[in-house]
């Protein structure tokens, strides 16, 4: 379906929803770009409820890996041992999960110094109809956001990635395509006005799989 088309139908049934639960998540992108139901809301379309013990799992791993950065890699919220409630699931902090986390933060701080940010909602306006009014908003929460200070043209975008299925991987990955779009609206000219090109990071620590692609800031915003 044109993009045109497609956004024009997103007005016709009302796309809306709360900040915390956008109807149009780029975590399921690959759905709601492709599927037949399209442009119904996620929840009425392609999928339905997926909070299960793994996505559970993913969302305790990340408020981990955010106090670790904001602590140095301590982790004073999450001491191991410690057992924490997430979706109706119980899980207990292991010497595992701070290892796996370990990992994606030795691969962050490679990049050397630099401005960042870390579980960053972004979002954008998508289409607006003939009175300049948005048709709908993107948005999603960006783990990693960072620009390093001996290359300011560059913007690096990571996303956390904790179950342990198949590979993921960054190029052409329209998730992170979106993520990469809702930084650089919600950013640019503010914070980064001098970035040319973002680099996608995908990490998946159980894996030990992390991937980057590279794609310049004109390309993002001709997809």
């Amino acid at each position: 379906m044109a993009a045109e088309a497609w956004l024009a139908q997103l007005a016709e049934v009302g796309v809306g929803g709360a900040a915390h639960h956008p109807l149009f998540p780029p975590s399921a992108s690959d759905r709601w770009l492709t599927c037949t139901a399209s442009p119904q809301p996620i929840e009425r379309g392609c999928q339905g409820n997926d909070a299960n013990v793994f996505s559970a799992e993913g969302s305790l791993a990340h408020l981990v890996f955010t106090d670790m950065i904001e602590n140095r890699r301590e982790h004073p919220k999450f001491p191991l041992g410690s057992k924490h409630t997430v979706d109706g699931f119980e899980f207990t902090i292991n010497q595992t999960m701070i290892d796996h986390l370990d990992w994606c933060l030795d691969i962050i701080h490679e990049l050397g110094d630099g401005v960042g940010m870390s579980e960053r909602r972004v979002g954008f306006d998508a289409g607006f109809d003939d009175a300049g009014v948005p048709m709908t908003r993107i948005e999603g929460t960006a783990d990693i956001i960072f620009q390093p200070d001996n290359d300011p043209t560059v913007l690096h975008v990571a996303d956390l990635k904790y179950g342990k299925g198949v590979r993921v991987f960054a190029k052409d990955n329209s998730q992170m395509r979106l993520y990469a779009l809702g930084v650089l609206a919600e950013y640019v000219p503010v914070l980064f006005d001098s970035i040319i090109w973002v680099h996608l990071h995908v990490l998946q620590p159980r894996l030990n799989h992390h991937d980057v692609w590279r794609v310049s800031v004109q390309d993002l915003l001709a997809w």
